[in-house]
């Protein structure tokens, strides 16, 4: 699940979708819980992407961040 959460950041999504599937199978969670611990486990993964770009610089223009504000 660690690995399908890494390969879903480098993609730009948060994978909570790909991860329900994986509790319903694997951990023998029900619905009810899977959902909630999925949204909870990709909210932390893009707080901590976005606490990780957050100095990042554009990588052709060093007074540009890489995160573009104008667009959020």
């Amino acid at each position: 699940m660690m690995l399908l959460m890494i390969l879903s950041n480098a993609g730009g999504i948060a994978g909570a979708g790909t991860n329900i599937p994986l509790m319903l199978l694997f951990f023998d969670l029900d619905m009810a819980r899977a959902v909630p611990l999925s949204v909870c486990v990709a909210f932390t993964s893009v707080v901590i992407r976005f606490l990780i770009n957050l100095k990042a610089s554009h990588p052709n223009d060093e007074k540009r961040t890489i995160i573009n504000y104008d667009i959020v």
